[in-house]
């Protein structure tokens, strides 16, 4: 399984298990954002972890120091090339917040650090159709070239689509994780290009196959 697939499958277990059941899932909502941060300066990341709070710092594990925020909460992965990845905000708004507030904790200890360069790399969100769905039949289809289904793996199908370029995690009870975004505007139109294909997929219940060969019968 290629790396960019098993990411793909992890985030969409990420935003499964954080799903509100109290929210309309009729529309997509965003689970997680992350961004990466140029602050065009290097640090000495043994500086920060003494003297930030919430930091943690282990080099012989892990290159980049760990910082947290509560408000909103946000975790970010600070190199000493200066360059800071932030996630864990349901917003893009959040996460550009967020940035702005770890970039002030680093000022604060004498670093002149800026945003110089703030990019929104994956926008991640969930939602549901509310329908059963026969993935199987849209795995050999039309699509089959587009898609993953491997149930021995797991339970979702990966379906790659390429404008916008994303992958969506698409599951048999009709829910989808969508990964790859860029903004909100490549979720809708995500799902104005998917929802017609799974509809079209959607699985007949056993029962209602037994209502329609009673039918049949009767007319006979």
């Amino acid at each position: 399984m290629e790396k960019s697939h098993r990411k793909c499958l992890a985030e969409a277990k990420r935003a499964l298990e954080s799903l509100d059941p109290s929210k309309d899932l009729s529309a997509p909502y965003i689970t997680n954002t992350t961004a990466r941060v140029d602050l065009d300066v290097i640090l000495d990341l043994h500086k920060v972890a003494q003297n930030v709070w919430n930091v943690e710092y282990n080099p012989k594990r892990f290159p980049a120091a760990i910082l947290r925020l509560r408000n909103p909460p946000a975790t970010a992965l600070l190199f000493s090339t200066g360059i800071m990845n932030v996630m864990g905000c349901s917003s893009p708004k959040d996460n550009k917040l967020a940035a702005r507030k770890f970039a002030r904790s680093l000022q604060r200890i004498g670093y002149k650090v800026r945003l110089y360069k703030y990019e929104l790399n994956n926008v991640v969100a969930a939602c549901s159709l509310g329908v059963r769905l026969d993935l199987n039949k849209l795995n050999i289809g039309k699509y089959g070239a587009q898609t993953i289904y491997e149930t021995e793996l797991f339970p979702g199908m990966t379906f790659k689509i390429f404008d916008p370029k994303m992958t969506l995690v698409i599951f048999d009870n009709g829910n989808i994780v969508f990964t790859g975004a860029k903004s909100q505007e490549d979720i809708d139109r995500a799902l104005d290009f998917i929802r017609p294909i799974l509809i079209s997929h959607v699985k007949v219940s056993s029962s209602a196959d037994d209502t329609s060969r009673s039918r049949d019968s009767r007319a006979k």
